[in-house]
């Protein structure tokens, strides 16, 4: 991974973690790597990443947005997903254990 996808990931993330990107927030790559101080391909690895930490979701046009959670008052990070049932995909509730800075730790609640 490049220097420069990593510092758009950790600075997207912190936009994400700080609430200053709300969930449902459209992420435009260009508006991004603006304020990331890099350029598009690295905001889109740095974007691919954050889907798969979760707290990023793309829709089926390919457009990214922040993905619904919320942090309670024991640092749990909790994610409401749902994937397209009418396509065999799961609905899942995930609760996810975030340290800060930290990597995801577990999912519990996978429902089919």
């Amino acid at each position: 991974m490049s220097r420069a996808s990593d510092r758009a990931y950790e600075r997207i993330r912190e936009l994400i973690i700080s609430g200053e990107l709300a969930p449902g927030d459209a992420l435009g790559e260009e508006a991004l790597a603006e304020v990331c101080g890099v350029s598009r391909t690295p905001v889109r690895d740095a974007l691919r990443r954050l889907e798969a930490d979760m707290l990023v979701r793309r829709s089926e046009s390919q457009r990214s947005f922040v993905a619904d959670w919320s942090l309670d008052g024991n640092d749990r990070l909790t994610l409401d997903l749902n994937i397209a049932p009418d396509r065999g995909d799961f609905d899942i509730d995930a609760d996810i254990v975030a340290p800060t800075g930290g990597v995801l730790a577990s999912m519990a609640g996978l429902k089919q």
